[in-house]
């Protein structure tokens, strides 16, 4: 069954809940829900005014989100068609968004001093909480969700009260911008992290300072709780990651491999290891107790700004510069999918509790939530991994080739795009490629400096097979370009492109002068004087007197001399001192009736005799 309506690409494909419906989305700016048994569609979405690429079902299969490229994420209800709620609210960056655990709520922070509680079921706005007299930087709930606290550039750190949507309490004592905000795990304490260089633990419910961390290398960007509670993670323009004791307040190890600022650190759920993210577009894996690195994780092309993981622990999710989200398989390290959509940097993401939904916050003032329920089950609805072309076209550019489904080999045409480099002359490249692929891919039969040294050769031999080919066609001048390629290719061939061309078009010219003196010799002058027409033609390319000479020998033989007097005369221009020349033109000029140059021709050819 194929499925028609779409009239440009098509971006995504995701079944509902309950197997009966599917919705595509697709460059056209519609979003169409199709019945499944029938492939027919029920209903055509508008409301975008840009390419839509996101597309997510509620469990219920009552809505339906999208999110497209004009900024805007729409929840769609799925039994009218209409868009229940657009998020787009913020009159400035948006630096931060957090989920209620309930999972049913949206806190988003940004530069517009606001912060905005929206109600994803339905879609509106349900509060904008105004208190700060600076931009917001960060925002988190509690883990019961009746709290929500925030920090902003007015040094203050503000606990909101969840029900009543009012200021609860203003924490006061950063010295400087206070850039980040953690609930502990059990929701009694609150650290903040902030440009003075210090790290603040508060008592939640009183408000008041307990503990006061300071990191003299450097501004304090990121902080996160261990799991347990015993420990905090911060992020430093130091480049380091500096685990610290909270019951003591004093630094337990200092964790040093990025190469630029650390930008954002994350527990895993289960407390086993810590990403850190960095300018240097890098995420490091960090094991959380021996502390050592391992893994780092490359795909971004611009500073990384994020980090979560998603509440199971199995993927991790990350936000850049770059406009792009990359959500990462934790074990492998390898991007599981790069999400891409905001057309500015993205300053903050967040999990759903149930990990179906991520949450982005940007620069271009939009939040957007992608749906990624379809990331996990969709190797087992397809058979293969992704081609060298899909590589290319979806993931971004220099990312390094992996298998997004593990169980599934290689595709073929990677180990194909390999070879094309050794087929352009790039050994070494395609031999680091092949390598990568085996690395990828362990089960792969192939050596990888063999397998580049055979296309390289193959390459050169198909050249050298196209010149002849060319050359026997008659084509000598693209015959000699593809040597020239041949050559280029492989220096150590000896040969002089354009002669060996000419040389491999030499039997063209004989065999096509052989016919036209056949049929001559069969009184069959139509095809004598085409053939030796022919022969002319194939002639040219050569630049030889030696076979114009043959044509004007073979023509004036056969009363042709009208058709062949040119090739007499280039014979000549080609070669003035060669008596034979003169005599075959000799014999074209008598049979044409011009006696006086017939004679001057005669009398050369004497002279030449005589002097040999």
């Amino acid at each position: 069954m194929t499925l028609r309506d779409h009239t440009d690409i098509v971006y995504n494909v995701v079944w509902s809940p309950d197997g009966q419906q599917l919705a595509s989305v697709s460059a056209d700016q519609t979003i169409i829900v199709w019945d499944a048994q029938t492939g027919q569609p029920q209903r055509v979405l508008r409301g975008h005014s840009s390419w839509v690429f996101g597309l997510g079902w509620t469990p219920d299969g009552r809505q339906l989100a999208s999110g497209s490229q004009d900024q805007t994420v729409i929840i769609w209800d799925t039994a009218t068609g209409q868009a229940a709620a657009t998020l787009h609210g913020h009159t400035d960056r948006v630096k931060s968004v957090a989920w209620s655990p309930d999972g049913r709520q949206l806190a988003s922070a940004s530069l517009d001093q606001t912060i905005i509680i929206w109600d994803v079921t339905s879609g509106p706005i349900s509060f904008i909480l105004q208190g700060h007299t600076g931009r917001v930087f960060d925002v988190a709930w509690s883990p019961n969700g009746r709290q929500l606290a925030s920090t902003s550039d007015d040094t203050s750190v503000i606990i909101w009260n969840t029900a009543t949507m009012q200021p609860k309490r203003t924490l006061l004592g950063h010295t400087d911008s206070a850039l980040a905000v953690a609930w502990s795990p059990d929701g009694r304490q609150l650290a903040s992290a902030s440009y003075d260089r210090t790290i603040i633990i508060w008592d939640a419910a009183s408000g008041q300072p307990q503990k006061t961390l300071a990191d003299d290398t450097g501004w304090i960007l990121d902080v996160a709780w261990s799991p347990d509670g015993q420990q905090l993670a911060s992020a430093s323009d130091a480049q380091t990651v500096i685990i610290w004791d909270t019951a003591t307040g004093q630094p337990i190890t200092t964790l040093r491999g990025h190469k630029n600022i650390v930008t954002s650190v994350a527990w895993s759920p289960d407390g086993r290891q810590l990403a850190s993210a960095s300018e240097d577009q890098t995420i490091i894996l960090w094991d959380a107790v021996t502390h050592q690195l391992k893994n780092t994780l490359h795909g971004h092309t611009d500073w990384i700004i994020r980090l979560t993981w998603s509440p199971d622990g199995k993927r991790l999710a990350s936000a850049a510069a770059d406009q792009t989200m990359i959500i990462w398989n934790a074990a492998s390290g390898h991007p599981v999918a790069t999400l891409q959509g905001h057309n500015d940097q993205i300053n903050s993401l967040a999990w759903s509790p149930d990990g179906q939904l991520l949450a982005s916050a940007s620069d271009d003032r939009t939040i957007r939530l992608i749906n990624t329920r379809y990331m996990q089950p969709s190797c087992q609805w397809v058979t293969r991994n992704l081609s060298a072309a899909e590589w290319d076209f979806y993931l971004p550019a220099g990312m390094p080739y992996h298998r997004t489904c593990p169980d599934r080999p290689v595709h073929p045409s990677l180990i194909e795009a390999a070879r094309d480099l050794a087929r352009a002359g790039q050994i070494d490249e395609a031999i680091a490629q092949l390598k990568h692929l085996l690395s990828v891919d362990p089960t792969l039969d192939l050596d990888p400096a063999v397998e580049a040294q055979q296309a390289y050769q193959e390459a050169v031999q198909y050249l050298l097979d196209q010149a002849g080919e060319e050359a026997q066609a008659g084509d000598v001048e693209a015959a000699t370009t593809t040597l020239e390629q041949a050559v280029a290719l492989d220096p150590t061939l000896s040969l002089d492109p354009q002669a060996e061309a000419q040389r491999l078009a030499q039997p063209t010219f004989e065999n096509s002068l052989e016919a036209a003196v056949k049929a001559a010799q069969n009184n069959d002058t139509e095809t004598a004087q085409a053939k030796f027409e022919e022969a002319i033609e194939f002639a040219a390319p050569l630049d030889s007197a030696e076979s114009w000479h043959a044509l004007c020998d073979a023509g004036t033989r056969h009363d042709l001399a009208e058709i062949v007097l040119d090739a007499c005369d280039k014979a000549i221009e080609l070669e003035p001192d060669n008596g034979l020349y003169y005599n075959s033109r000799g014999i074209a000029r008598l049979q044409l009736g011009d006696q006086q140059g017939a004679q001057d021709d005669f009398a050369k050819f004497e002279a030449w005799l005589e002097a040999e």
